[in-house]
């Protein structure tokens, strides 16, 4: 491939480069401005489902530039990401700050030698979610969610959420079955009190859960939150699971998924 905005010595790396992301699922156009807003003209623009993943193949990082990608991508409410891709050969010129920034303001650095390797992942800059503060929760719950809130702070926010969802989903089932058992509450059905077996309740969907939630009798105060955080987060948790790929589940995961968090946090804090 002929690069137009590379120099002699950096259109190999921009092939390695080319050759890399179109391994790795994306469809890939050189030297193309998919957006009229774009500052510059990126040397690779990389789409996989609903990410889009602008490469600028360097032989170091300019911040200047860097930023003006960062101010465009933060801007964009979609899924953006920007990462660097160098030879490992100036790996040693960036310095240990420029590093740091890099990995904090969350552009992927790619070094290509033998191999190519990622230094830091590439996040989605569009996504403004601040989490609930992990670091003072008890530990119990910290361990719970740690993993998640990784996730969602780094390149797989969509996955972080899924697997939050999952362990509300778990502790719903474990306290709705500890509640038949050594509480005595009864789920009114159609016919009177009739409650699931716990095989039954093992096997309950989250939108199941829901609606077991709203047929206990006598509800507490704990319970009736159980169910409502499940009614509110199922619509997301399904569509976030079979349908990720259609722009209407992205657009609603991107203005839910902050507020589903704290939900998610506040109940599984009183259920861990």
């Amino acid at each position: 491939m002929a690069f137009q905005t590379l120099s002699v010595d950096l259109a190999p790396l921009g092939n390695k480069a080319l050759s890399y992301f179109r391994q790795r699922g994306y469809r890939v156009r050189v030297e193309t401005k998919l957006d009229l807003g774009f500052p510059y003209t990126p040397t690779l623009a990389c789409r996989r489902q609903q990410t889009t993943l602008v490469v600028e193949v360097v032989e170091r990082p300019d911040r200047g530039r860097l930023n003006e990608w960062l101010g465009y991508a933060r801007s964009s409410g979609q899924d953006f990401r920007l990462a660097i891709f160098m030879s490992d050969t100036r790996e040693q010129d960036i310095t240990p700050d420029d590093r740091n920034w890099i990995s904090t303001q969350g552009i992927g650095l790619y070094v290509s030698g033998t191999t190519v390797n990622q230094r830091s992942a590439p996040t989605d800059l569009a996504l403004n979610v601040t989490l609930p503060d992990l670091a003072s929760a008890p530990q119990a719950l910290r361990e719970l969610l740690a993993p998640s809130f990784e996730q969602i702070a780094g390149p797989d926010w969509r996955d972080g959420f899924l697997s939050a969802c999952e362990i509300l989903e778990n502790l719903a089932r474990t306290h709705l079955a500890n509640g038949i058992r050594r509480r005595g509450i009864q789920l009114m059905g159609a016919r009177g009190p009739q409650n699931p077996t716990l095989a039954q309740v093992n096997r309950m969907t989250i939108g199941q859960l829901a609606k077991a939630y709203a047929r206990i009798q006598s509800q507490t105060h704990l319970d009736a939150q159980v169910g409502q955080a499940l009614e509110r987060l199922n619509p997301d948790r399904v569509s976030a699971t079979h349908r990720r790929r259609h722009a209407n589940t992205e657009r609603r995961l991107r203005t839910n998924v902050g507020r589903h968090m704290y939900t998610i946090f506040s109940v599984v804090k009183q259920l861990a």
